[in-house]
């Protein structure tokens, strides 16, 4: 009878070190997973008015070479995500462009970069107002000049 026992409580000691290897498994998968679905976005959240005071986004020179606006930007060294911008050209009639990520041509500057975009207006840029959006929140402004060279 004796040996009928050990045999049973072998069994029943492996049953319990596979169940211990399985938890243990388990705790080894879903840790990282979780503390990489838990984790803090990189990229700050901000409102309108903390863009604005910051200067996120500023135009470093908005001037006519003709035919196009030569806008050049510069970008600040925060992490605020930037899906788009929106370029309006205030006069009789406004025109708008767009660069976001799905844009080949024209790629949103990256953090701490400067970036020239050209932009083509269909009527007379000059003395009229060039504004830079993030979503709806107006960033900063100028005025079209000819370009100086």
């Amino acid at each position: 009878m004796q040996s009928l026992n050990k045999k049973g409580i072998s069994n029943v000691i492996a049953t319990v070190v596979l169940i211990a290897l399985s938890v243990v498994a388990v705790l080894l998968i879903v840790a990282p997973v979780n503390n990489i679905l838990l984790a803090p976005s990189i990229y700050e959240e901000k409102s309108c008015l903390d863009m604005q005071l910051d200067q996120t986004i500023k135009i470093k020179e908005a001037c006519l070479n003709s035919p196009d606006i030569e806008l050049t930007i510069e970008r600040d060294l925060s992490q605020t995500q930037i899906a788009s911008i929106t370029f309006l050209l205030s006069g009789e009639k406004t025109e708008t462009w767009f660069c976001n990520e799905d844009c080949p041509n024209s790629e949103i500057l990256g953090i701490g970069q400067i970036k020239t975009y050209y932009l083509s207006p269909d009527n007379s840029p000059i003395d009229k107002k060039l504004t830079i959006l993030i979503g709806d929140c107006q960033i900063d402004s100028a005025t079209i000049n000819n370009c100086k060279r």
